[in-house]
């Protein structure tokens, strides 16, 4: 059997995507929601996958690296002048797109949680209708 919780954590941040031939190529910014799935096989002793408490601080501080910050792609010309200028920035591989970002965030969870947990995905919405999708596939189960 598997249990499942998930937890809601919301930030603000800025971004763009280089080379789109819209405006997301401009710097501008969103509040961000991101939905984290964390399962189990095994209820712990108080019959549960973990207390929201613990996995609220556990992933938070992963969430609030990138709070009124600008996430850019590694690599783009602005970073170097953002961070003289005293701007908070990460830089992420790739471009800095939703997906991107949806994968950098589920990569850290999964570091942070470490068994007997398993991240099974990271919904991270750009906009109230508009999300990016990191699941766990087969391929990645350690069960």
């Amino acid at each position: 059997m598997q249990y499942s919780v998930v937890k809601e954590f919301a930030f603000d941040a800025g971004h763009r995507v280089l080379g789109h031939g819209g405006k997301c190529r401009f710097l501008h910014g969103h509040r961000y929601r991101a939905l984290v799935e964390v399962s189990v096989e095994t209820l712990n002793e108080l019959k549960m996958v973990i207390d929201f408490y613990d996995l609220k601080a556990i992933i938070m501080p992963l969430v609030m690296e990138w709070d009124h910050g600008m996430e850019l792609a590694q690599g783009d010309p602005l970073g170097p002048t953002l961070v003289q200028l005293g701007q908070r920035v990460s830089l992420v591989p790739g471009n800095a797109t939703v997906e991107v970002m949806a994968q950098v965030l589920y990569d850290r969870c999964v570091v942070a949680l470490g068994p007997p947990y398993q991240v099974e995905s990271v919904r991270l919405w750009e906009t109230p209708t508009c999300c990016a999708v990191v699941r766990r596939t087969a391929s990645d189960a350690s069960w």
